[in-house]
């Protein structure tokens, strides 16, 4: 019963999220709580079906812009596992078996020279096309972690569910008329904001000052009637201003 009341706790506090900041801020301190490292929500498709490239969580910087850059997801054995059921699996599950491919060993093989060791993911579906992925990760052997994930494998699910429904709610609030006009260097700047890159970041890419891109993305942040850079990249990816 304690275990359900957590749970509950933990529902009521991601609808109280007024953004998707205090939304993962939430997640955060709940995948703690249950004594895991890492995790990593990805809206791989959204409302309408369309591929989204959102994603949020606390794997390595480095490990990210490799996966992304190298294109990893279309080898990676946990999405693949994905497509065969929407139950919590753990890694070991996903990267052993005679339809693992070489391709698809060298990605659990190169994550583990970040630290990414074992984990456990789930897929979750709806409302309408969208479907998403939720991951946790934990630098443990398979053996320690597993006996963790089948302690908490109902739980994970449920946080897994309401993170995607919250998030959903946040991603895409129900405006079908927006439409903005974002000059390219606003777009420009959102992209690279995607990629996790900070202002300081973006102005050392894009040759000029901080205050510069501090400026694009407040007016960006303006035109999509949003408070925050985060939110406001979330808003152009869902509606195809900016890809990755």
């Amino acid at each position: 019963m304690d275990r359900l009341l957590e749970i509950e706790r933990f529902a009521e506090a991601l609808g109280s999220a007024a953004d998707i900041d205090a939304l993962f801020a939430v997640v955060g301190l709940e995948v703690a709580r249950l004594g895991f490292e890492r995790y990593n929500y990805g809206l791989m498709s959204g409302l309408e079906g369309a591929h989204s490239g959102f994603f949020r969580g606390t794997y390595p910087t480095e490990w990210s812009e490799r996966y992304v850059g190298r294109r990893y997801e279309a080898d990676d054995p946990v999405i693949h596992a994905l497509a065969r059921t929407l139950r919590p699996f753990t890694f070991r599950d996903a990267n052993g078996g005679p339809h693992v491919t070489k391709a698809q060993r060298l990605v659990p093989d190169e994550a583990r020279e970040f630290g990414l060791i074992s984990g456990c993911a789930v897929g979750v579906s709806g409302p309408g096309a969208a479907r998403a992925r939720f991951a946790l990760v934990s630098s443990a052997a398979h053996d320690e972690f597993e006996k963790d994930f089948l302690r908490h494998r109902h739980e994970i699910y449920l946080i897994a569910t309401y993170t995607h429904e919250r998030a959903i709610e946040l991603i895409a609030p129900a405006r079908p008329e927006l439409r903005v006009r974002l000059t390219p260097r606003e777009t420009e700047v959102l992209k690279w904001a995607a990629m996790g890159k900070s202002n300081w970041e973006i102005a050392n890419i894009l040759s000029v000052a901080e205050p510069t891109i501090k400026e694009h993305v407040s007016n960006a942040c303006g035109k999509f009637g949003v408070k925050t850079k985060t939110h406001a990249v979330s808003l152009a990816i869902w509606h195809g201003y900016i890809s990755l």
